[in-house]
C-alpha cells in the first residue's frame, strides 16, 4: 500500500483541477502518483490493518493519498472527531476506493480527501487520524 499526499506543486504540474477543483482524484494518474513518490510525499508501507493512526501534518491545499490493492479487502476510513470511524467526507473533494489506478502491474483503490487546515481527519484537538480495516 502507499500512503501520503499531492502538494499544489503537482496539482498544478498535472493540471489536476481540469473541469473543476472538485476533479482533483477524477484526474490524478498513476504519473500523479509517481511524482508524489519522486518527492517523498508518498511512501510505500506494508499492507495491514491499522487501528486508530495519527496521520502527520499536512500542509494546507494539499490532498491526501491512500492507495490500498485493489485484490485487498482492506479500506480507508478516517477518524470524525468524536470518534467514529467514517469514509472520507470533504464536499466533493473525496474519494472512497472507486477509484483505481495501477502502478507497475498492480491496481490499487484509492482513497483520500482535500486538506485545509485541520478539516481532514481531525478530532477535537485538531489531530488527524485514519484507519484501515474492512
Amino acid at each position: 500500500m502507499y500512503i501520503g499526499y499531492i502538494d499544489a506543486d503537482i496539482i498544478q504540474s498535472y493540471n489536476l483541477i481540469e473541469g473543476g477543483f472538485e476533479n482533483i482524484y477524477k484526474n490524478m494518474t498513476p504519473a500523479v502518483i509517481e511524482a508524489g513518490i519522486s518527492k517523498g510525499l508518498i511512501t510505500q508501507m506494508p499492507l495491514e490493518k491499522k487501528g486508530k493512526t495519527q496521520y502527520p501534518s499536512l500542509p494546507e491545499d494539499t490532498v491526501s493519498v491512500f492507495l490500498i490493492p485493489y485484490s485487498s479487502a482492506l479500506n480507508v476510513y478516517k477518524d470524525n472527531g468524536i470518534g467514529g470511524i467514517v469514509p472520507f467526507s470533504h464536499p466533493d473533494l473525496n474519494v472512497n476506493g472507486e477509484k483505481i489506478i495501477t502502478i507497475g502491474n498492480e491496481a490499487y483503490k484509492v482513497y483520500g480527501e482535500y486538506e485545509s487546515g485541520n478539516v481532514f481527519m481531525g478530532d477535537n484537538s485538531g489531530e488527524k487520524y485514519y484507519y484501515i480495516n474492512q
